[in-house]
């Protein structure tokens, strides 16, 4: 449980660094093609997910978004551009991949 609430925290920090770093990118997702699209996407989704990392106290209640099925494939698109060094979204994957294991188990997972 300690483990899972120390993640929280540093994803937390690595979302808040991840959207201060893009928030200077302008994002016109009707003008937008390609990488910086699916950069605008990433940007979204970790939006959404700080939003939900914070909106309860609870942990156990806050849920996140689906790892696997919406965040990692993001990740694999934008995995041999330069955004991913750039925004070292490598430390971003592995810490939300460790949230979303590690709330599976318990006293977190759902049965």
């Amino acid at each position: 449980m300690i483990l899972y609430e120390e993640s929280i925290v540093k994803l937390n920090k690595l979302i808040i660094e991840f959207l201060d770093e893009v928030s200077s990118v302008v994002f016109n997702h009707e003008n937008t093609l390609g990488e910086e699209f699916v950069l605008f996407r990433l940007k979204n989704m970790m939006y959404i997910e700080l939003f939900a990392l914070n909106k309860r106290l609870n942990l156990k209640d806050s849920g996140h978004v689906l790892f696997e099925e919406v965040v990692e494939p993001i990740f694999n698109e934008l995995e041999n551009t330069a955004f991913y060094m750039q925004y070292k979204l490598q430390d971003l994957r592995d810490t939300y991949k460790s949230v979303s294991d590690l709330y599976k188990k318990d006293p977190y997972k759902k049965y």
